[in-house]
């Protein structure tokens, strides 16, 4: 292989890598793209070439298909990797950060959940995840409902001691956030877990470059 020869590739290696930073441009709207995708699934030597420079930023492939695109995600300790603190600044935490982050954390994983019911889906490159905020949100909800009704048969202390409020159990965190809080001009407050669950759906990270999910 020339050095012509093995420049060109890696250059389109890097375009299809680049894609991956574009969520909402999907390879049925592009030829290129398309194309690049296909020798990705047909050429073994370029696959393993593409992994081979994500890998080298940082990134992991996650999967590649006509449908999805090309999906990557940061490794730790990556320059992409996007961390609670950047992720609070993308969606404007400022009251109560600490309690945000728990409910983003709770959030997050109920998206996971939903969005990847089966195991064998999570290896499917044709499968995309469908899940709705408001779906989200009655989901984590009649999960906390469920553990406050244990609690209360358990006889368990419903409040955290004065002095160390942090100790508020996250289900009881979430369940006294409304799932709608609605303004003057109609749109859900920001406290809202709905609010929250649009947010957790529609800001991508720096390095999960596209969700496996659609809203």
């Amino acid at each position: 292989m020339t050095d012509e020869i093995l420049g060109d590739d890696t250059e389109a290696a890097a375009r299809l890598i680049g894609y991956g930073f574009r969520p909402k441009h999907t390879p049925a709207r592009d030829d290129s793209y398309q194309a690049l995708i296909r020798r990705y699934q047909e050429d073994p030597d370029f696959a393993c070439l593409v992994k081979r420079c994500a890998a080298g930023m940082g990134l992991q492939v996650v999967g590649v298909s006509a449908r999805s695109g090309m999906v990557h995600a940061a490794l730790p300790g990556s320059v992409f990797e996007t961390k609670m603190d950047q992720f609070a600044r993308q969606v404007r935490m400022r009251e109560h950060r600490e309690t945000e982050r728990v409910l983003y954390g709770i959030i997050h994983l109920a998206i996971a959940a939903l969005a990847f019911p089966r195991r064998e889906d999570l290896g499917d490159d044709g499968y995309v995840g469908r899940v709705a905020a408001s779906e989200v949100t009655q989901y984590v909800r009649s999960v906390c409902d469920l553990l406050s009704e244990r609690a209360t048969a358990a006889d368990e202390e419903e409040d955290p001691p004065a002095d160390a409020p942090e100790l508020d159990r996250a289900w009881r965190v979430y369940l006294k956030r409304p799932e709608v809080a609605p303004t003057r001009t109609g749109r859900s407050g920001p406290a809202a877990t709905r609010t929250i669950a649009t947010r957790a759906l529609t800001i991508p990270g720096r390095g999960a470059t596209t969700s496996p999910w659609r809203t």
